[in-house]
């Protein structure tokens, strides 16, 4: 029976590094030929951690005992958002099940089905050792990705993504880095949570010097990337994270020094900002233009910056998903509905079959898929009822990681501890941000990567001090021992 749970746990563990490490070489895995295929090994790992729990019953029933004891307020937090999260699952099943368009519907709740378990997965199934060696191959695959992105701009201007051709229209006015996504924003998005491991490492006071070094230059590509990349809601995320990360990950550092590195950035970093905001570059002239800020116009008002805005594609797919919500603010329009009934809702609301007027703007020459608003294409096909529902999960893990930190304070910590929380902490903000203007959670790579940084800290919180004795062996498998 042993030998049984030890295969299984190896084949939960490699099936799902494989999926995660090659998902975002295969454009986020966005197409349905590369989705289906990663799905399957989810499901197959997920089958094999489910007969692991079997064994788990059965041997603690023999035994008399059990393996998993939450270790206090943090482990707590994790049981109760993995409860509120099932809660929301058969929520958004139903809702599902209940749409019109039952294959769009099904990669709807696929979307938030399969994070949840790689991270049910790496918080409970796989070994300490084997979450630090998926992190740290998570760690270089990013690099590799970044370099892949930056050189391809560089040397190729991006005329081909992978083995396809480069979509022209992110090459039209302004050259940008795609990386192995077809999308520059969803470059960005990756970027980021290489920024967030890169500045983990670098800021964690214990962490070997060589790999403070390596965080530093891994954090440099990230921000490169992102400004090839020449993404507005990477940029801005990056203005989050930073101050981000002098407030919540210099935990491992003492009082003075932490006011001595936050006083250090706070004259630093709004230099650096000056410098790149004065220097003309393409990221900035096409950042400035988006609001209407351009070398050969007038400076607009405030009244004619609204009503750029209000006309961009975000403007209008924004304000149709609002629109589409308000038929059905309790439960939503229906599980991936956007694109279907984005006709019936892209034009502006000013027209009148009555009187036979037409809308100002028709809007039929383009076909939004996505809200570029993740936040408000889960309140337009899930309502009211699913955000909520989607909130006390959010909570419990944001309290999980919070009371983490708290712990990882003392001098005797592991700092590879420390490192995963303060990964943690700034990806959860990174998507949190950059999903109100992008739609990088659409992407199922990228939500697996999301889900496992996550849950790489989560795995010290439902584990007691005495199991991770008996159980953190280095084959990754757990032992039991009769009382």
């Amino acid at each position: 029976m042993y030998s049984l749970d030890r295969a299984l746990a190896w084949l939960s563990f490699v099936l799902v590094s494989l999926t995660i490490l090659v998902g975002p070489w295969v454009f986020g895995t966005w197409e349905a030929w590369h989705f289906w295929p990663a799905a399957t090994l989810i499901f197959v790992s997920a089958f094999a951690f489910a007969i692991r729990l079997l064994l788990k019953a059965y041997r603690a029933e023999i035994f008399g005992r059990s393996n998993w004891r939450p270790s206090g307020g943090p482990g707590k937090s994790v049981q109760a958002g993995f409860l509120f999260y099932t809660v929301f699952l058969a929520y958004a099943f139903l809702r599902a099940m209940r749409s019109e368009v039952h294959t769009d519907a099904e990669r709807s709740f696929l979307l938030f089905l399969t994070p949840a378990l790689v991270g049910a997965q790496v918080a409970f199934s796989f070994s300490a050792r084997q979450n630090r060696t998926l992190f740290l191959m998570m760690a270089a695959n990013l690099v590799l990705l970044g370099l892949y992105g930056v050189l391809n701009h560089v040397l190729f201007k991006n005329a081909y993504t992978m083995w396809l051709p480069g979509e022209p229209q992110y090459q039209t006015g302004f050259y940008r880095a795609t990386g192995s996504y077809v999308c520059p924003d969803h470059f960005s998005g990756i970027m980021e949570f290489a920024l967030a491991i890169g500045l983990a490492f670098a800021v964690t006071q214990r962490s070997p010097a060589g790999l403070r070094a390596g965080g530093l230059a891994t954090a440099a590509l990230a921000l490169a990337g992102i400004f090839f990349s020449k993404s507005r809601g990477g940029g801005l995320t990056v203005m989050v994270m930073l101050p981000a990360c002098l407030v919540f990950c210099l935990f491992t550092w003492g009082r003075r020094a932490r006011l001595y590195l936050r006083l250090a950035t706070a004259l630093a970093g709004p230099a650096l900002l000056a410098a790149l905001l004065l220097t003309g570059n393409s990221y900035m002239e096409r950042f400035s233009s988006y609001f209407g800020f351009t070398k050969d116009s007038e400076r607009p008002t405030l009244t004619e910056v609204r009503q750029r805005l209000s006309s961009t594609a975000r403007g209008t797919m924004f304000s149709a998903a609002y629109r589409a919500w308000k038929t059905s603010p309790a439960f939503g329009i229906g599980a991936g509905m956007h694109q279907n009934l984005w006709p019936h809702f892209a034009a502006s609301p000013d027209g009148n079959r009555k009187t036979m007027d037409w809308p100002k703007r028709i809007n039929n020459q383009w076909h939004s898929y996505e809200v570029h608003n993740d936040w408000l294409q889960l309140l337009e096909e899930y309502g009211l009822v699913g955000l909520i529902l989607f909130m006390p999960p959010l909570f419990c893990l944001a309290m999980a990681l919070a009371l983490l930190r708290k712990q990882q304070r003392g001098e005797n910590s592991p700092w590879m501890n420390s490192v995963l929380i303060s990964s943690a902490i700034m990806a959860l903000i990174a998507m949190t941000f950059h999903s109100l203007g992008d739609f990088n959670l659409q992407m199922p790579a990228t939500t697996w990567m999301l889900s496992a940084l996550l849950c790489f800290p989560l795995h010290e919180a439902v584990w007691s001090s005495k199991s991770r004795t008996n159980t953190d062996r280095t084959d990754g498998t757990d032992t039991y021992t009769p009382s």
